[in-house]
Protein backbone atom coordinates (compact mmCIF):
# COMPACT_ATOMS: atom_id res chain seq x y z
CA UNK A 1 0.00 0.00 0.00
CA UNK A 2 2.85 2.37 0.78
CA UNK A 3 4.37 1.96 -2.33
CA UNK A 4 1.45 2.35 -4.19
CA UNK A 5 0.94 5.98 -2.84
CA UNK A 6 4.72 6.76 -3.58
CA UNK A 7 4.15 5.75 -7.06
CA UNK A 8 1.28 8.12 -7.14
CA UNK A 9 3.01 11.67 -6.02
CA UNK A 10 5.76 10.64 -8.77
CA UNK A 11 3.02 11.50 -11.33
CA UNK A 12 3.04 12.56 -14.01
CA UNK A 13 5.20 10.05 -15.22
CA UNK A 14 6.54 11.84 -18.25
CA UNK A 15 7.62 14.88 -16.35
CA UNK A 16 9.48 17.72 -18.35
CA UNK A 17 9.86 20.61 -16.42
CA UNK A 18 11.08 23.88 -17.24
CA UNK A 19 11.55 27.09 -15.03
CA UNK A 20 9.49 29.49 -14.70
CA UNK A 21 9.47 32.73 -12.84
CA UNK A 22 6.22 34.13 -11.55
CA UNK A 23 5.89 37.48 -9.51
CA UNK A 24 3.49 37.54 -6.60
CA UNK A 25 0.73 40.01 -5.97
CA UNK A 26 0.22 42.50 -2.70
CA UNK A 27 -2.58 44.87 -2.42
CA UNK A 28 -1.95 47.13 -0.27
CA UNK A 29 -4.58 50.36 1.27
CA UNK A 30 -8.43 51.02 0.16
CA UNK A 31 -9.26 49.73 -3.58
CA UNK A 32 -11.55 52.20 -4.18
CA UNK A 33 -11.18 55.93 -2.94
CA UNK A 34 -13.59 56.99 -0.43
CA UNK A 35 -13.81 60.51 -1.79
CA UNK A 36 -14.24 60.14 -5.24
CA UNK A 37 -15.43 56.00 -5.36
CA UNK A 38 -12.94 55.37 -8.39
CA UNK A 39 -10.96 52.39 -8.23
CA UNK A 40 -7.19 53.12 -7.14
CA UNK A 41 -3.95 51.44 -8.43
CA UNK A 42 -2.95 49.85 -5.11
CA UNK A 43 -0.95 46.72 -6.72
CA UNK A 44 2.91 45.69 -6.58
CA UNK A 45 4.87 42.67 -7.65
CA UNK A 46 7.62 42.67 -4.80
CA UNK A 47 8.39 39.03 -5.02
CA UNK A 48 9.55 36.76 -7.70
CA UNK A 49 9.63 32.64 -7.57
CA UNK A 50 11.06 30.31 -9.95
CA UNK A 51 9.05 27.27 -10.36
CA UNK A 52 9.35 24.17 -12.20
CA UNK A 53 6.28 23.74 -14.08
CA UNK A 54 5.60 22.14 -17.57
CA UNK A 55 4.29 25.35 -20.42
CA UNK A 56 1.23 24.84 -22.55
CA UNK A 57 0.45 28.30 -25.07
CA UNK A 58 -2.99 25.87 -25.77
CA UNK A 59 -6.02 25.52 -24.88
CA UNK A 60 -6.97 22.13 -23.19
CA UNK A 61 -10.26 22.04 -24.82
CA UNK A 62 -10.03 20.80 -28.56
CA UNK A 63 -9.20 23.05 -31.88
CA UNK A 64 -12.16 21.73 -33.34
CA UNK A 65 -14.23 23.95 -31.17
CA UNK A 66 -12.54 27.32 -31.94
CA UNK A 67 -13.05 26.47 -35.70
CA UNK A 68 -15.76 29.16 -37.17
CA UNK A 69 -16.60 29.94 -40.74
CA UNK A 70 -14.82 33.51 -40.18
CA UNK A 71 -11.61 31.70 -39.53
CA UNK A 72 -9.86 30.33 -36.14
CA UNK A 73 -10.41 32.14 -33.52
CA UNK A 74 -6.84 33.88 -31.77
CA UNK A 75 -5.42 31.38 -29.31
CA UNK A 76 -4.79 33.95 -25.79
CA UNK A 77 -4.75 31.88 -23.39
CA UNK A 78 -2.07 28.96 -22.06
CA UNK A 79 -1.36 26.94 -19.18
CA UNK A 80 1.08 25.59 -16.67
CA UNK A 81 1.02 22.96 -14.64
CA UNK A 82 2.66 22.58 -11.35
CA UNK A 83 3.43 19.13 -8.88
CA UNK A 84 1.95 19.75 -5.30
CA UNK A 85 5.29 18.13 -4.06
CA UNK A 86 7.54 20.80 -5.11
CA UNK A 87 5.31 23.68 -3.27
CA UNK A 88 4.47 24.44 0.18
CA UNK A 89 4.64 23.03 2.19
CA UNK A 90 7.54 20.42 0.97
CA UNK A 91 9.49 23.31 0.04
CA UNK A 92 9.68 27.29 -0.04
CA UNK A 93 8.00 27.88 -3.02
CA UNK A 94 4.39 29.64 -2.28
CA UNK A 95 1.15 27.65 -4.02
CA UNK A 96 0.37 30.81 -7.22
CA UNK A 97 -2.38 32.73 -6.46
CA UNK A 98 -5.10 34.06 -9.13
CA UNK A 99 -3.72 37.83 -10.40
CA UNK A 100 -0.27 36.57 -10.06
CA UNK A 101 2.41 37.31 -13.12
CA UNK A 102 4.32 35.13 -15.03
CA UNK A 103 7.46 37.34 -16.33
CA UNK A 104 9.77 34.84 -17.58
CA UNK A 105 10.06 31.27 -19.03
CA UNK A 106 12.90 29.00 -19.47
CA UNK A 107 14.44 31.16 -16.25
CA UNK A 108 18.35 30.97 -15.64
CA UNK A 109 18.68 29.13 -19.17
CA UNK A 110 20.26 30.59 -22.23
CA UNK A 111 16.74 30.39 -23.86
CA UNK A 112 14.84 33.31 -21.00
CA UNK A 113 11.95 34.42 -22.57
CA UNK A 114 10.45 37.37 -20.98
CA UNK A 115 6.69 37.27 -20.63
CA UNK A 116 4.20 39.84 -18.74
CA UNK A 117 0.99 37.32 -18.67
CA UNK A 118 -1.46 37.59 -16.18
CA UNK A 119 -3.11 34.57 -14.15
CA UNK A 120 -6.46 33.91 -14.57
CA UNK A 121 -7.67 30.28 -12.74
CA UNK A 122 -5.44 28.14 -10.24
CA UNK A 123 -7.24 25.13 -9.43
CA UNK A 124 -6.20 21.50 -8.38
CA UNK A 125 -5.99 18.43 -10.34
CA UNK A 126 -5.21 14.82 -10.24
CA UNK A 127 -4.82 12.59 -13.07
CA UNK A 128 -5.89 9.55 -10.43
CA UNK A 129 -9.64 10.97 -9.57
CA UNK A 130 -8.20 11.37 -6.02
CA UNK A 131 -5.46 13.15 -4.10
CA UNK A 132 -4.69 16.88 -5.44
CA UNK A 133 -1.56 15.73 -7.25
CA UNK A 134 -1.28 19.03 -9.67
CA UNK A 135 -2.05 22.48 -9.68
CA UNK A 136 -3.57 23.96 -13.50
CA UNK A 137 -2.54 27.19 -13.72
CA UNK A 138 -4.18 29.01 -16.85
CA UNK A 139 -3.12 32.53 -18.05
CA UNK A 140 -4.27 35.33 -20.10
CA UNK A 141 -1.37 35.82 -23.04
CA UNK A 142 -2.50 38.88 -25.04
CA UNK A 143 -4.57 40.93 -22.78
CA UNK A 144 -5.14 44.88 -23.05
CA UNK A 145 -2.19 47.00 -21.97
CA UNK A 146 -4.31 50.14 -21.64
CA UNK A 147 -3.69 52.50 -18.43
CA UNK A 148 -4.27 50.68 -14.75
CA UNK A 149 -4.35 47.24 -16.01
CA UNK A 150 -0.64 46.22 -14.97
Amino acid sequence: MLRGVAMALDRPRNWNPSSVRIESLTRTGPTIDPVFRVPLQQKSHPDSYDYPAQINLKRKDQDRKNRTDAGDRALTRGYIILRTKDLAPRTELPIPQKGWKVTALYAGTELEVAVDWKLEEVRYESPLRGLPLLIYCEFEMDRDRSRGQR
